[in-house]
């Protein structure tokens, strides 16, 4: 399937010829998901697969239909009569299928693995590893500083309810630390969550993490332009915390990979009275 991602071309000043920012649009990400859910859900109904048919649609959306049905004509109407009569004529399966078919805003983990994909591809680059979680690989505890990995969570036999958001990524290499990933656009009490839940993050990293050595990752993208300045300028001073979009986390990740790079050279030079400019001759990475 054809994504919308981009690549746009660094200056010359990044530190390995050839990098670029990778872009990707998830407005467009989702448009596709729908028409494919969409697509998914009409073949499925003119063939009959309802492994398919139950995988890829909203089960409480078809309920809805068939109260609405029901109420129209005022006599009970089954799913797999409705199926029979829709398959009868290709235009009302294409609308049933649109009509039923899950939603892609809901399905926020895909989009939250291209988070993680793009800025895993970038962090290769500078010798830092973003690894993909599942959902109950690791998670913070509310009351305390402790990580718990899923073994743990088990054997301690905690309610979720202490414990925050799962963490998405785990950052190791010449940078270490954890990402929270989400993608969200449009208003509405879903989308008010995302935050809430990114609020109860950083304060968890505040005040547990203020003196850590790792970095604590906000990864949003989102039109919610306010919501995300008032979150980033909360916690813009603490130097654990870092809230930026995919566009904004890859140039981060450069940035510190040269910062990095000329602490090295300063190093040398001031512990070996290295010659610097013969360094810059024979290095590649500066």
């Amino acid at each position: 399937m054809t994504t919308n991602v981009q690549q746009i071309q660094e200056t010359p000043v990044n530190p390995l010829n050839g990098f670029k920012i990778t872009y990707v649009d998830f407005i467009k990400e989702r448009q596709n998901r729908q028409q494919n859910n969409n697509l998914k859900v009409y073949n499925s109904i003119m063939n009959d697969d309802m492994t398919t048919f139950n995988q890829i649609t909203n089960a409480n959306e078809i309920e809805r239909v068939l109260k609405e049905i029901n109420i129209v004509n005022n006599y009970p109407v089954t799913l797999k009569e409705l199926l029979e009569n829709v398959k009868r004529d290709n235009f009302k399966s294409i609308i049933f299928a649109g009509r039923i078919a899950k939603n892609s805003s809901r399905q926020g983990t895909q989009d939250e693995a291209l988070q993680i994909e793009v800025s895993a591809k970038a962090a290769a680059n500078f010798n830092i590893k973003i690894e993909n979680l599942s959902s109950t690989a690791f998670r913070a505890t509310k009351n305390e500083p402790t990580i718990l990995s899923n073994n743990e969570f088990k054997e301690r036999k905690i309610n979720k309810s202490e414990t925050l958001k799962s963490f998405d990524a785990k950052i190791s290499g010449d940078l270490n630390g954890w990402v929270c990933a989400k993608v969200c656009y449009g208003a509405g009490g879903h989308q008010d969550n995302v935050f809430e839940e990114m609020y109860n993050y950083c304060e968890w990293v505040e005040q547990y993490h203020a003196n850590s050595n790792e970095l604590f990752v906000v990864l949003i993208d989102t039109d919610l332009t306010r919501q995300f300045n008032e979150l980033k300028e909360k916690y813009e001073k603490n130097k654990n915390i870092l809230i930026v979009d995919h566009i904004g986390f890859q140039n981060y990740l450069k940035d510190y990979y040269i910062k990095n790079e000329k602490e090295k050279l300063n190093h040398l030079y001031g512990n070996y009275g290295y010659d610097i400019l013969e360094y810059l001759k024979t290095s590649a990475n500066i």
